[in-house]
């Protein structure tokens, strides 16, 4: 019972570790179609833009899952 309490508050660490990035990400995205659509940013500058957080958040989830990794073969 305790292994699982453990197990749960590491989780919630983790969850609480990268909620600020992946808000921080989510106000990007939203900005920049924010820009696109109100003030006419270039569609080529919009891409590059969306592509490079896309980028970041397949980095986030790949650090998630190795500091998850890293968690149980450590406990």
């Amino acid at each position: 019972m305790a292994e699982n309490l453990t197990k749960e508050l590491k989780k919630r660490e983790l969850i609480r570790m990268f909620e600020p990035i992946e808000g921080e990400m989510s106000l990007i995205e939203a900005s920049v179609k924010f820009n696109y659509t109100i003030n006419k940013t270039p569609e080529k500058e919009t891409k590059i833009i969306l592509a490079f957080t896309e980028d970041t958040e397949r980095l986030v989830h790949i650090l998630k899952e190795r500091v998850k990794l890293l968690l149980d073969v450590t406990s």
